[in-house]
């Protein structure tokens, strides 16, 4: 699949946070175990639209919904 959304532009993080709210499918809170990302946040798509530490990285990969499992590995 070919991201939607990676490449959008925001004129300020209020802007950003403002459209992540609107267009936020699941908020995945990932166990603290030293890592220093600790949300994903995707749309229905199952891209990733934002998560709080290397979004430039993440942002635009996409999540396998179907394999979302409480205390099971995030398959990307």
């Amino acid at each position: 699949m070919k991201p939607k959304f990676k490449d959008l532009k925001f004129t300020s993080e209020k802007e950003l946070e403002k459209w992540v709210a609107l267009n936020k499918f699941k908020v995945i809170d990932l166990k603290d175990i030293g890592q220093d990302m600790l949300q994903i946040i995707i749309h229905k798509s199952g891209e990733i639209i934002n998560c709080n530490f290397h979004s430039g990285i993440y942002n635009g990969k996409f999540v396998h919904i179907d394999s979302l499992k409480v205390g099971e590995p995030l398959m990307l």
